[in-house]
């Protein structure tokens, strides 16, 4: 990352590193909230970022709604699964299954930075833990996360007939599949006019954050709708 670059992010996060994590954060917690048909507290979680006035209250904030999420969260794959709460790192199937998850995204919001030269070495509200860490991509992949990881395995672990006592290489390979398959659903773009595939939704996106800070200024997003577009049906996305 050059000098200017540099400066340019720095800039960035002192002005509207705030609002634009808030924005993200709003997001995701919309998302999980939907995916779990709990809506009504939504507009709660909306309320308390609103009012945030650091980072360290977002993150506080975060924490809460997914205390909640993830409590809410086995009760859709009852006897499937074992589930013991989100703990990153841990050794049962749905917490190695979300890992699983989470790194291929990840992988796919590396290389859309890659493409568009938006450097991730530096982040708005993630801080580098180590040499190799990508804290612009940990922030800019927390709105992504529900729609394209957990959602995905709410619906492998649904169709499973018995309970998943062991993962395989051929369990890994199904539920990456899926991912992939998932990053391919279209959405109606209003802006656009057409049907966009969720991956071309992400790059969008970033060009937004990759804008807001080469000009200072509030990214204005665009998030898909999770509802269901009759529009795009039997459509080939652009």
């Amino acid at each position: 990352m050059n000098a200017k670059t540099l400066e340019k992010i720095i800039n960035f996060r002192q002005e509207h590193g705030i609002e634009t994590m808030k924005e993200i954060m709003n997001m995701k917690i919309f998302y999980q909230f939907s995916i779990i048909q709990n809506k009504k507290r939504i507009g709660f979680y909306k309320e308390k970022l609103i009012s945030a006035k650091n980072k360290e209250e977002i993150f506080i904030i975060e924490a809460l709604a997914a205390k909640e999420y993830w409590g809410y969260f086995e009760s859709y794959f009852i006897g499937k699964a074992d589930w013991y709460g989100r703990k990153p790192h841990n050794e049962d199937i749905v917490n190695k299954m979300l890992d699983i998850g989470y790194h291929f995204l990840l992988e796919v919001i590396l290389k859309i930075f890659g493409e568009i030269e938006l450097p991730c070495e530096l982040g708005l509200l993630h801080s580098a833990q180590s040499r190799n860490a990508k804290p612009l991509v940990y922030d800019y992949m927390e709105w992504l996360r529900p729609i394209v990881v957990d959602r995905v395995l709410l619906t492998v672990l649904r169709k499973k007939k018995n309970k998943f006592e062991k993962i395989n290489k051929k369990d890994i390979s199904v539920f990456i599949n899926k991912l992939k398959e998932q990053l391919n659903k279209t959405y109606y773009n209003k802006n656009l006019g057409y049907c966009i595939k969720l991956e071309s939704w992400i790059k969008l996106n970033a060009l937004n954050l990759l804008y807001g800070i080469n000009h200072n200024s509030i990214p204005i997003w665009n998030f898909p709708s999770l509802r269901h577009e009759s529009r795009c049906k039997n459509k080939k996305p652009r």
